[in-house]
């Protein structure tokens, strides 16, 4: 199982064991316990509906002008074309001689198929949302996915992706050319995206942790690079004693490559706590375990590894089927293996070498699940 702290100054386990929330200031009960409200605390004004209950319809279809040369198609192609033949037949005014009412027949099944067509694949795709479900309505196929379910949208020329854990699909309606991907440009694709992730975080409500201060939201397509640099500014300030950078340059190349494939994990789910609106830190966990986690130097001791660290082990223990959930952390960290140790996690026997060099040791720790279902007698 990766780990929560993936060694190295790559971000490997360092960061995780992190910094800020590595100090017992870090860990106090106030920053671990999620602040729940925001918006609704004026007082004058009604509270605020709940985003998870609040009523949710939204219609995604083909850009506009592909809305607009589809419909100016059918409008040629099926109407205007068989109706000037139809027309020149009445009139009497046709070159087809015998075969007029022939070729009158082939005009109005062409017509037919091409209103049938431009109906099928450009008008009727779509992606749906009502209330919690997400319907991708594809030509010959349609697919429900609920939002507690999805944790994945990603533009695709193929088809905007959105999946789950265990499934994904493709909605036909909104695509993103190869060429954009390429040269990373933005278009209506990923806008997309984002307003679907935005739909999501709302239902999922990220929340302000200890004072307030500190937001959590989840990462997104395309911050593999601001992962990298959060993981960097972590290792690099908890971890210099076990990889020194004058022997063990950091390898950023290798470490967005692993984020990008984070991020593209259906499994996995990744937070970022935001100061300010600034970035801070991160957390990346999923199929019971914490992979990595770890917070910027200048935001080290402000409680955001805690913050971070109780957000990860909530999400992970609100299925009450999983028994515990397990991270890795260098045997070295001291400072994280205390914060972990303080939050309930026990260590074990289990170790083995991290991923990059010099490969020092580290081991595993588990949690149980307060909250797994038990056996009745």
């Amino acid at each position: 199982m990766p780990a929560n702290e993936e060694p190295q100054k790559t971000d490997t386990t360092p960061d995780d064991t992190t910094p800020d929330d590595t100090t017992p200031d870090d860990t106090t009960p106030d920053d671990t316990t999620p602040d729940v409200a925001t918006s609704d605390d004026a007082p004058k004004e009604p509270a605020a509906e709940p985003a998870a209950t609040r009523p949710r319809r939204q219609v995604w279809r083909c850009s506009k002008l592909g809305l607009t040369v589809a419909i100016a198609f059918m409008v040629v192609t099926g109407l205007a074309i068989p109706g000037a033949a139809f027309y020149a037949f009445l009139s009497g005014y046709t070159a087809f001689g015998d075969q007029h009412v022939l070729v009158l027949g082939i005009l109005v099944g062409i017509a037919v198929l091409a209103l049938i067509l431009g109906w099928r694949f450009v008008l009727h795709p779509r992606i749906k949302l009502v209330d919690d479900v997400v319907r991708v309505i594809n030509p010959f196929h349609t697919r429900r996915m609920h939002l507690d379910d999805i944790t994945v949208f990603r533009p695709d020329p193929n088809g905007l992706i959105i999946g789950t854990a265990d499934d994904e699909v493709r909605a036909w309606c909104v695509q993103k050319s190869g060429r954009a991907i390429k040269h990373d440009q933005r278009t209506r694709s990923d806008q997309i995206c984002d307003e679907l992730w935005a739909i999501w975080e709302d239902y999922h409500r990220p929340t302000d942790q200890g004072d307030g201060s500190i937001r959590l939201r989840y990462a997104r397509a395309g911050e593999a690079k601001l992962l990298t640099d959060l993981e960097r500014s972590a290792n690099l300030a908890q971890l210099g004693h076990i990889f020194p950078a004058d022997e063990f340059p950091y390898p950023d190349a290798e470490i967005e490559q692993r984020w990008q494939q984070a991020l593209d994990d259906k499994v996995k789910l990744i937070m970022i706590a935001e100061i300010d609106g600034k970035p801070a830190g991160y957390v990346c966990f999923g199929d019971r375990t914490i992979f990595h986690l770890g917070v910027a130097e200048e935001h080290q001791r402000k409680g955001v590894g805690t913050s971070l660290l109780t957000a990860a082990e909530e999400e992970l223990m609100a299925d009450v089927s999983v028994p515990d959930i397990v991270l890795w952390v260098l045997e070295e960290n001291n400072v994280a293996r205390q914060l972990y140790s303080k939050h309930g996690w026990e260590e074990t026997d289990e170790v083995r070498r991290s991923e990059f060099a010099p490969h020092p040791q580290e081991l595993m720790m588990y949690r149980d699940n307060p909250h797994r279902a038990r056996r009745g007698r």
